[in-house]
């Protein structure tokens, strides 16, 4: 029998809450909040911001970020205010200008892509207005390319649902990509005015393919993409709003048209994503860590809220915080109202689990979101996860 790790897990629960944080980007989506008296606001890769404004005209405001040299980011700032004209400015460590933009159309969004850094250091973000003449609200949004976190697998022929919120989010995905087969990549908007934008990216995130569709406020469209895989490896899909002014709900699907390809192991998935405080509900959860992981001790684990930066455990990074579910989860792994939430993984490297609320919670829990991923240990030795799963979050309403 193999062994089940995660008491000691469970006794270094104390040491975590001194362990060094890494950032790292997430599938749902997190925020930084601007407070002009604290300028400049740090933010990590996967969070937008909340709570932003030029005002007055002539302000300023500056982020800051640490990246690395090598990396490949994105920028988005989406001007909410009809007036407003923004600019935005990436400065290196030496505060030399690296690339700038800028849009004075209503409520427009302007961008940095495809910047790869050259040094490694304190990078600074500033945004103003262009004529330092209007104010006005906006939001901004930080990706690495690809991210450095989990992200969820794409299975061939599998639809996943997702949802571009807010209007700067970019969404990835990753398949395993085999040479000398051909992909066709669709990403179907399921809201009026989402203007589908799909990207097919290398394991550097370099576009290797991209295909937009517009769509008008009564209607919705498809963006797609063929590509011919010349190299075996890890491949990634990016969806997004393709002007970075709306938001909405859309479906992705991957499928192998020439050749014969390789699933990659889908992560955590999940039926719902959102539960009523008044009626209850039972959230189904799916873990797929790939064969090569079957028959090996899994545990799923949680926390509330944001999660970046993340927490680093023996050299694997959790898409997660610790708090005080986080402990809840690690104590209590197959108690009510978790079920399945550890095990070992079954032939395929799959399992399930459930975690159920009751009807009648506090009304004042609306709103709480809880995220969750799994961690599978070799049953070897102390606890060093050989995989770490995608967060999935369920929220109260």
């Amino acid at each position: 029998m193999r062994r089940q790790p995660w008491k000691g897990l469970g006794l270094a629960a104390g040491a975590l809450m001194s362990m060094p944080f890494v950032a790292q980007a997430e599938q749902p989506e997190s925020r930084a909040t601007c407070n002009e008296p604290t300028e400049p606001v740090t933010i990590f890769f996967g969070q937008f911001t909340e709570g932003c404004t030029i005002a007055p005209t002539v302000d300023l405001d500056r982020f800051q970020f640490d990246g690395e040299a090598g990396q490949r980011i994105q920028i988005l700032l989406h001007a909410e205010s009809a007036n407003l004209d923004p600019n935005l400015e990436l400065l290196d460590p030496t505060n030399a200008t690296i690339d700038s933009s800028s849009c004075n159309l209503d409520e427009c969004t302007t961008s940095l892509f495809d910047v790869v850094l050259t040094m490694t250091g304190t990078h600074t973000i500033l945004v103003t207005d262009v004529d330092g003449d209007e104010p006005g609200d906006y939001v901004l949004q930080l990706e690495q390319v690809p991210p450095s976190m989990p992200i969820p697998g794409l299975p061939y022929g599998a639809v996943v649902s997702g949802a571009i919120e807010p209007s700067t989010d970019t969404d990835f995905y990753a398949f395993h990509g085999t040479a000398g087969t051909t992909v066709q990549v669709e990403a179907t908007g399921l809201t009026n005015d989402l203007d589908t934008w799909v990207r097919l990216l290398s394991d550097t995130g370099e576009t290797l393919a991209t295909d937009f569709c517009f769509t008008g406020a009564a209607s919705t469209c498809t963006a797609s993409l063929s590509f011919d895989i010349l190299t075996d490896g890890t491949y990634y899909v990016a969806v997004a709003d393709g002007g970075g002014e709306d938001t909405g709900d859309f479906e992705l699907e991957i499928t192998c048209t020439a050749g014969t390809c390789e699933d990659i192991a889908a992560g955590l998935t999940a039926d719902i994503h959102s539960v009523s405080v008044l009626l209850g509900g039972t959230q189904n959860l799916s873990l797929d860590a790939g064969p090569d992981n079957a028959g090996n001790p899994y545990l799923m684990l949680g926390s509330i809220g944001d999660f970046v930066p993340g927490l680093e455990v023996n050299g694997a990074t959790l898409p997660l915080s610790l708090d005080n579910w986080f402990v809840i989860v690690l104590v209590n792994p197959n108690a009510a109202p978790f079920s399945g939430f550890t095990g070992n993984l079954d032939g395929d490297g799959k399992a399930s689990a459930s975690l159920t609320f009751p009807a009648n919670i506090n009304p004042a829990l609306a709103g709480t979101r809880f995220l969750h991923a799994f961690i599978v240990d070799d049953g070897v030795g102390l606890v060093e996860p050989i995989f770490v799963s995608n967060p999935v979050a369920v929220e109260l309403n």
